[in-house]
């Protein structure tokens, strides 16, 4: 059942074709950056700019849990976003075939970092889907190639105030959080600037440039793909905001999974995490050592948070491990504490922290 097996060659070949080369298939619109010479890809679907909020309904009587997961896409971090890319398509699989977890619903969202790279085209805010098939087109749809990054800080806090306020979840009505893993490798600016939104939310071009016969010029857009966000009740703030501001509202709304995963350039840096743990907490980064082990981690957070089996759990992830012997300990080191979501054992420690009565805590931790 793991995803190693999800796709056919054929497929996963062109997947990781298209990775490799940060190509989006063809259901894109072409946006003409020239940022370190660079094409950039955008739909209107994915856009801020266009569509106004991003709906979450609920089913009555069906148990949901609203997902975000945020991919870094500047160049510091885009290798990790590609391997998502290719491994995701086993993560709605393994949730619905556990047959215990609740109908996911799942948004994704990328961040650029807005000082070095002067283009608003990869700073995306997907739909929220149900559909695996049709979370799975919006991903492919992302743009792959960026040119920010690397300065030691990026522009999550924009991405956190998108969140907040361009998402609506009927979930929040209910005194329920959404569920949000932001993938992140450098620190939160001490800010959200205005500016930034402004170029984010004013991005009307999307479709400029596009030469006459190219297939992306006959993209469908929808009837809401045609609204602009800043007319259908957005509105942005006038003055830039504290990013403790920001933090407080994203944690009324929802529960932040701060993932770091291996070999990206600030990986083990004292500076990143305690700047990550000041804004979310002492013990709030999860860190992933091999990044293709992302969607398992995920899937692996998700399934202890509805309280699966650890059998079931192992059983689906095993197989497409990179160290399938590892499976248990995988899991140990990502088990939620039943009165916290995201607790995990802080960065410094090794193995699970036993408690009073010398048995191991509960906590998630380290991979």
């Amino acid at each position: 059942m793991g995803k190693k097996n999800h796709d056919s060659n054929e497929q996963k070949k062109a997947r990781q074709q298209m990775a490799q080369q940060g190509h989006v298939p063809m259901q894109t619109v072409r946006t003409p950056d020239n940022v370190n010479g660079l094409i950039k890809y955008v739909h209107r679907a994915l856009n801020p700019a266009y569509g106004g909020l991003r709906l979450c309904n609920i089913i009555p009587g069906v148990p949901q849990m609203e997902i975000t997961v945020s991919l870094d896409t500047t160049g510091s971090n885009i290798e990790n976003a590609k391997i998502f890319y290719n491994d995701f398509p086993g993560l709605m699989d393994w949730i619905v075939a556990s047959g215990r977890m609740p109908r996911p619903v799942l948004q994704i969202a990328t961040i650029n970092d807005m000082l070095s790279d002067p283009s608003p085209s990869t700073n995306v805010l997907g739909q929220f889907e149900a559909d695996g098939v049709t979370s799975d087109q919006w991903l492919r749809m992302l743009p792959l190639f960026s040119g920010g990054g690397g300065q030691g800080e990026e522009s999550y806090g924009e991405l956190l105030w998108m969140l907040a306020n361009q998402n609506k979840l009927e979930a929040w009505n209910q005194g329920r959080k959404g569920i949000l893993f932001m993938l992140f490798d450098e620190q939160i600016r001490s800010h959200v600037y205005t500016s930034h939104l402004a170029r984010i939310y004013n991005n009307y071009d999307a479709d400029a440039g596009i030469p006459a016969g190219d297939p992306n010029a006959n993209v469908e857009i929808s009837v809401n793909q045609q609204v602009k966000t800043l007319e259908a009740g957005l509105v942005l703030p006038t003055h830039n905001i504290p990013i403790e501001q920001v933090i407080a509202d994203i944690k009324r709304k929802y529960d932040v999974y701060p993932v770091i995963m291996g070999h990206t350039e600030y990986w083990k840096h004292t500076a990143l995490y305690q700047n990550w743990q000041g804004h979310f907490g002492a013990e709030c980064i999860t860190e992933v050592e091999d990044p293709h082990d992302i969607t398992e981690a995920i899937f692996t957070i998700l399934a202890l948070r509805s309280g699966v089996d650890h059998s079931l759990i192992r059983n689906t992830i095993q197989p497409s491990l990179k160290d399938p012997s590892r499976a248990d300990f995988f899991i140990a080191r990502l088990m939620t504490p039943a009165d916290a979501y995201g607790a995990i054992v802080p960065v410094t420690t090794k193995g699970i922290v036993p408690d009073s009565t010398g048995k191991p805590k509960q906590r998630l931790g380290r991979l």
